[in-house]
């Protein structure tokens, strides 16, 4: 979680923080949590998201920079589909 507010930070450098190849890693994610390595990543940013967004009055932007997306819409995304303002995974949290 240390690099989470790092939106360039990438497969490379996660192997490298690991201290194994990117295949390695990528082998045993997908063994431990059934997700390539970009998908561990993303769901990782996306779970300490809805945390805040669930915790704190922090704007939708705030949060996306706080977790490292370069824009917030993977966030928005995520908590709802078109037309389904405040109904979505993560409810009337967001003011759309």
């Amino acid at each position: 979680e240390k690099n989470l507010d790092n939106s360039d930070y990438s497969v490379e450098a996660f192997s490298d923080d690991m201290c194994m190849s990117r295949m390695n890693l990528y082998r045993k994610l997908q063994i431990i949590t059934g997700q390539k390595p970009t998908e561990f990543i993303r769901s990782i940013r996306l779970k300490k998201a809805a945390g805040l967004l669930t915790h704190t009055e922090l704007t939708v932007i705030e949060i996306s920079e706080k977790v490292g997306f370069a824009t917030p819409h993977r966030i928005k995304e995520k908590r709802t589909s078109p037309g389904e303002k405040g109904n979505g995974k993560y409810g009337n949290v967001l003011k759309t």
